[in-house]
């Protein structure tokens, strides 16, 4: 899924900010799929919606000065329901 690969890969930079913590491309590939689902979940029945929330968590995940957001989602500090 695009999405899903977009996702990961704008968390990937975690992998190398965060070396010590053993976050590896696995746990970051499950959490965008979480994403995903609770997109698809909560925007089922609109789809410009869906597309709206995702470009926004895509491009704050992507955002240079968003390193402690890509972290906190990669772990888990923050749930992706907030």
């Amino acid at each position: 899924d695009v999405i899903i690969a977009k996702l990961a890969m704008a968390m990937r930079p975690v992998l190398e900010e965060s070396a010590d913590l053993g976050i590896t491309m696995e746990v970051i590939e499950k959490k965008a799929v979480e994403i995903e689902e609770l997109l698809e979940r909560d925007f089922a029945s609109n789809p410009h919606a869906h597309k709206t929330k995702f470009l926004q968590l895509l491009r704050n995940l992507r955002d240079e000065n968003n390193s402690q957001l890509r972290l906190r989602v990669a772990v888990g500090h923050l749930e992706c329901s907030e």
